[in-house]
């Protein structure tokens, strides 16, 4: 006696399928639109700064052309990864046998994993968020950073402060 379960074997297989596809596109669709909500999030950020730093800027310009204003200082804000924080972190955390290994390898290989060290190290490295408030002053008909900002902005460059 022969009994026909064969077909609904196959439509329960397909049925299976369809759900698992559903479930996958689920949780694609949920990942997808909680990543586009980050990014909304930073782009709203972004222009709310872009919009405050306008309007301190067009007040600044206001005072300068009513003679109010002489001096201004312009507050820079922005996100730095220490770089050689992370270097000098590096190398104090390889050990002599990890340093001679390394002194061991052809010139164009030590090359190459160095490279591929330094710059994991430097991706793990967390990033700062700082600002700098450099002072500018209105001298001879124009604009200049004054004495004590570029020694502000060349210590930024150097890494001192960071």
């Amino acid at each position: 006696m022969k009994r026909g379960g064969g077909v609904s074997g196959a439509v329960s297989l397909v049925m299976i399928f369809c759900v698992l596809c559903l479930a996958v596109f689920a949780v694609l669709t949920l990942s997808t639109a909680v990543r586009e909500q980050g990014l909304a999030e930073l782009t709203a950020q972004r222009a709310r700064e872009y919009y405050e730093a306008d309007a301190e800027a067009v007040a600044a310009l206001v005072a300068i052309a009513e003679g109010r204003e002489t001096a201004a200082d312009v507050t820079l804000r922005f996100t730095i990864k220490p770089t050689g924080k992370a270097l000098v972190g590096w190398l104090e955390s390889q050990d002599r046998a990890q340093l001679s290994d390394l002194a061991t390898l052809p010139k164009e290989e030590l090359g190459r994993q160095l490279r591929v060290d330094l710059v994991k190290a430097i991706h793990a490295a967390p990033a700062v968020e700082t600002s700098l408030v450099l002072p500018w002053a209105y001298i001879e008909g124009r604009w200049t950073l004054t004495q004590e900002g570029q020694e502000a902005l060349t210590a930024l460059f150097l890494g001192e402060g960071v």
